[in-house]
């Protein structure tokens, strides 16, 4: 998910500003690391999406999708975290 299209989203839809200013705490900063072989990869941030396992992610990523666009000749299929749109 698109952290600045999240944001402003949020501030359209009149979400609370320090909600806002939380929810743009918890994403910012976060970093990952993966390990290979006991081999541990560069410390990287991450720049899109949400963590997994949050209740606070689906709140999130259905705030996103809200305004998904709605055409008889495009169907979207919205499931948990996950989407496909097919035409």
């Amino acid at each position: 998910m698109w952290h600045e299209g999240l944001i402003y989203k949020l501030i359209k839809y009149q979400f609370p500003d320090n909600l806002i200013k939380i929810i743009q705490r918890f994403l910012s900063n976060r970093k990952f690391q993966v390990k290979i072989n006991q081999v541990p990869s560069t410390v990287r941030n991450i720049q899109e999406g949400t963590p997994q396992g949050i209740s606070l992610s689906h709140t999130l990523y259905n705030s996103f999708n809200s305004d998904f666009p709605r055409n008889d000749k495009v169907l979207n299929c919205l499931f948990a975290d996950d989407s496909a749109i097919l035409t």
